[in-house]
């Protein structure tokens, strides 16, 4: 056979093996599933509040991902059910930006009992506050290792740098950029200059109660009227403590 056949007859062969591999990776390949075009499921409204109630009182990051994934799954308007003593700010701080962002409809923020510190500063962010008969908001202003952020600061302010210890010093910088930080985020939410005050300024211990009545005065947005059944619902959470003769 002569060059030129002997290379055709080789095209050839090549030609044939590359049909014979090209064919079998096409029948080998699973078949590509047709795309989904139908209209995404439209999200419902929740058919209850968010529940904001603790075991321990005390708000955290757990509380933090249940509330923003059930802003995210929502629409319509919110109802919030709040009990808690308060919370860290890294906890606290993130709902209220979610629940400020909110863009489905209004939020109610629902206060049977109290609500303390991180438990005010989230219904802060509610159009409404609705409080039961006798329920309490509380001051917000950050606590650091027990002692008020404001007092901190104050001990810096009267006492010189060389008579403080380095971890008192330290705690009342940290002190500082927190109370500066929760007053920023605080004068958001509130209408008057002497909301701010009183909620953040420190100037009353943390747990000093804010009735209705100065809540009103301070034009916060409450108002009396906690529906029964969020009365049921919240006390069906919270366990009663047995009484010494039913041990």
């Amino acid at each position: 056979m002569e060059g030129k056949d002997m290379l055709k007859a080789g095209l050839a062969g090549l030609t044939a093996i590359g049909a014979f591999i090209a064919l079998t990776e096409l029948f080998s390949k699973k078949p590509v599933p047709a795309v989904d075009k139908s209209p995404a499921k439209a999200r419902a409204p929740l058919s209850c509040p968010i529940i904001i109630a603790p075991a321990t009182g005390i708000i955290t990051g757990d509380d933090t991902h249940r509330v923003q994934g059930c802003l995210r799954e929502a629409t319509g308007p919110v109802d919030l059910l709040i009990h808690a003593y308060g919370g860290y700010c890294a906890a606290v701080d993130p709902i209220v930006h979610a629940l400020k962002e909110y863009k489905g409809g209004r939020i109610h923020a629902h206060i049977p009992y109290f609500a303390f510190s991180g438990g005010t500063m989230i219904a802060l962010a509610a159009k409404k506050i609705i409080m039961g008969e006798g329920a309490v908001l509380g001051p917000v202003d950050p606590q650091m290792a027990g002692f008020a952020a404001a007092d901190l600061l104050k001990l810096q302010q009267l006492k010189s740098a060389d008579t403080m210890d380095d971890v008192t010093h330290l705690m009342a910088m940290t002190a500082g950029k927190a109370y500066e930080e929760t007053r920023k985020l605080v004068a958001t939410l509130v209408r008057t200059p002497e909301a701010l005050e009183r909620l953040t300024s420190g100037q009353s211990s943390h747990a000093n109660p804010i009735s209705f009545a100065e809540a009103l005065a301070l034009q916060l947005p409450v108002e009396l009227g906690i529906p029964e059944a969020y009365y049921k619902l919240l006390n069906g959470r919270l366990k009663r403590p047995k009484l010494l003769w039913e041990l």
